[in-house]
């Protein structure tokens, strides 16, 4: 696999920075086509603090 140098310039470089500097938990997922890129996804997960009290009743009887 030959691995090719982005340029800044490109559009999809400035979109990826943005989605990524935006989230906190996720992943951001490239399509590619005829070694272009043509798609950005991006999944963003929400995280909710466990509560210890919550646990507790789930265990005891």
């Amino acid at each position: 696999m030959t691995a090719t140098k982005s340029h800044p310039s490109e559009p999809w470089v400035e979109i990826i920075r943005r989605k990524v500097g935006a989230m906190r938990f996720g992943s951001v997922h490239l399509t590619i086509h005829d070694g272009r890129v043509t798609q950005v996804e991006a999944t963003e997960k929400t995280r909710l603090p466990a509560e210890q009290d919550d646990a507790q009743k789930e265990v005891s009887p």
